[in-house]
Formats: C-alpha cells, sequence, structure tokens
C-alpha cells in the first residue's frame, strides 16, 4: 500500500491542462512549461521531450515522496508518445 502514495505523484497521474499547457501536482503546484529538448532513439526516431518545471517548492509537506531532487520538480514529457498511448 505504500507504493499506492508515491504512484499519485508519477507523470501519468498529474492534471495536465492542455490549453494553458501546464502540470499541476497533487498538492495543487504548477508545473509551468520551460523549453523542450530533442533526441534521438537507439532505433534512430527523433523525439521531443518538453520540460515542465515547479516554482517554490521549498516548504512543501509532500516533496519527500514526490522527488528526490534539492531543486524544484522538474518532468520531461513526450505528448506525441503520450498520444500513442
Amino acid at each position: 500500500m505504500e507504493n499506492a502514495g508515491i504512484e499519485a505523484f508519477a507523470i501519468q497521474n498529474l492534471y495536465y491542462n492542455r490549453e494553458q499547457d501546464y502540470y499541476v501536482c497533487p498538492m495543487g503546484h504548477h508545473l509551468e512549461y520551460t523549453g523542450q529538448r530533442t533526441g534521438k532513439s537507439d532505433l534512430g526516431y527523433v523525439f521531443v521531450l518538453r520540460r515542465y518545471q515547479a516554482r517554490n517548492y521549498a516548504g512543501c509537506p509532500l516533496k519527500s515522496p514526490c522527488h528526490k531532487s534539492k531543486t524544484n520538480r522538474i518532468i520531461e514529457v513526450n505528448h506525441k508518445l503520450n498520444r500513442y498511448k
């Protein structure tokens, strides 16, 4: 049952506002779009990862189960791959 709480913080379980392009964590913090990077898979497919970062995570009571970074949480999302899923 301990993993159930951690799953709430998984990227696929975060609310995504498509119109304004941001994610919301379980505590209500917005992860805003900050840029993107392009990569290539081992099979040669080009992909784009969009980067979202939270602001002002300091003092959040759920920071520990949310992420291990010493800075604000950053996620990278491949929206095209998510549409295929």
